[in-house]
């Protein structure tokens, strides 16, 4: 067993202490996604003469600049978090959305949006890969399941509290400084993380046995991983790989509609002043918050029921997509509270879908092949949800809203018509499903 570092040992040790690193997880993707959020919630502000006098055209740049960067980092990060370790990593993430974010608010142009915005998103994927690697470093695989739902939570709870929290900040200070607080929150964070987070084999503050516990448990991971590799090749040629990256490509699109572009479209359609959208236009991200929880909740169920896997999984999905069938009805409404009403029921139900299809490459596919399975099929959701970028700044430009709606009503029904047939031929329940869900 490697012993920790000597000459930096703390007053005492920490029991549990994967469970402060946990802590740490959870409040980078709040941060991560607050910072994600500030950009869409000040966008009206940014439209008027108080801001960059950018128009929807303009921000429908920004955010494929974003959308571009995005697919770039996740293509290379991977690569990255296992050269330079997943303390570095995290923090190199950090540091360089942090110092994006502020650049933000030294903008004098749309032009100049754009270029932060590419380096945000050149970033932005790196702690969530960092985070992956960290957790299968400090916890036990039975404990894995509830790390990645605990750090990955953060980003729902991040999108909730967004609104508010960066009204408040502008009506205090303006929007300028909005960017600076946000992003030098990044920079205290910083300061926590490299204060404690090490590897297991190096922690200062754990205890010798936690420290056992989770390094046993990753020697009997490593024994049972050593499996024949199984060739990429032979996994692209897969149609089960095809069908959750077909769905994710098709399906997880209508969520870069909710995560940046609602604020604008509620003050473009609906009048609504940065103020009402801090007091309401957090309520439907409490509602997709809901719907990750409670999608994999329910399909859960299912399986403790007697379900297979597969079935259970495509149970929630069906449904969730018979509702987003309706998504054209956001064109229609006429009130502010029917309008937040309808989005919290698309949001809950477009989550719902989310979390059971990327949970499918951990249902169907070997341990030593599902991470490359779902760095490949989020990449294909990334490049579905760009192409659906351009042509939301089409829409938004022309004031074509129902248009989309009514677009965004066929993406989930389809993309459920392709994972059902794609998934059929293969026969895609895994040999043993006991215990899964």
């Amino acid at each position: 067993m490697t012993n920790p570092v000597p000459g930096r040992e703390p007053a005492f040790k920490i029991h549990n202490f994967r469970y402060v690193i946990l802590g740490l997880l959870f409040l980078e993707t709040i941060l991560n996604f607050t910072d994600l959020q500030t950009l869409a919630v000040l966008a009206p502000i940014l439209k008027g003469r108080e801001g960059l006098l950018m128009t929807d055209a303009d921000y429908a740049q920004v955010n494929l600049c974003f959308q571009v960067a995005f697919v770039l980092m996740f293509l290379l990060g991977g690569w990255i978090v296992d050269r330079i370790g997943s303390r570095w990593a995290m923090a190199l993430a950090v540091a360089w959305w942090s110092a994006a974010e502020i650049l933000h608010g030294l903008a004098r142009n749309p032009t100049d949006l754009m270029i932060c915005r590419f380096l945000f998103g050149f970033a932005y994927p790196g702690a969530y890969l960092a985070a992956a690697k960290i957790v299968a470093e400090w916890f036990p695989a039975k404990e894995r399941a509830l790390g990645t739902g605990v750090y990955t939570a953060g980003a729902t709870v991040g999108a909730t509290i967004a609104p508010p929290l960066i009204a408040g900040l502008y009506g205090w200070a303006g929007w300028r400084p909005v960017f600076f607080v946000v992003g030098g929150a990044g920079f205290v964070y910083l300061i926590l993380w490299l204060i404690f987070y090490r590897t297991p084999e190096e922690s200062t503050w754990l205890t010798d046995s936690e420290r056992e516990l989770i390094l046993k448990d990753r020697e009997k991971v490593g024994a049972a991983a050593k499996a024949p590799t199984i060739p990429i090749t032979q996994v692209l040629s897969d149609r089960r790989f095809w069908a959750i990256t077909l769905g994710r490509m098709l399906g997880d699109n209508p969520w870069v509609f909710y995560i940046s572009w609602v604020p604008l479209y509620l003050n473009n359609e609906y009048h609504l002043s940065i103020k009402d959208i801090g007091l309401i236009g957090w309520i439907p991200f409490l509602f997709s918050d809901l719907g990750s929880l409670g999608g994999g909740w329910l399909s859960g169920v299912l399986v403790r029921r007697g379900w297979p896997v597969i079935k259970a999984r495509l149970a929630i999905m069906s449904v969730s997509a018979c509702v987003l069938a309706l998504t054209f009805v956001l064109g229609l409404v006429s009130s502010t509270a029917l309008i937040i009403g309808t989005l919290s029921l698309m949001m809950f139900c477009t989550m719902a879908w989310m979390v059971n299809l990327s949970t499918l490459p951990v249902d169907i596919f070997p341990q030593q092949v599902v991470g490359r399975v779902t760095a490949l099929t989020s990449t294909g959701a990334t490049v579905g949800q760009t192409l659906l970028t351009l042509v939301i700044g089409y829409c938004f430009t022309h004031h074509a809203y129902r248009q989309l709606f009514i677009m965004m009503s066929f993406t989930a029904p389809l993309a459920l018509v392709v994972v059902r047939i794609l998934l059929r031929p293969a026969g895609t329940e895994p040999a043993a499903t006991a215990g899964a869900g």
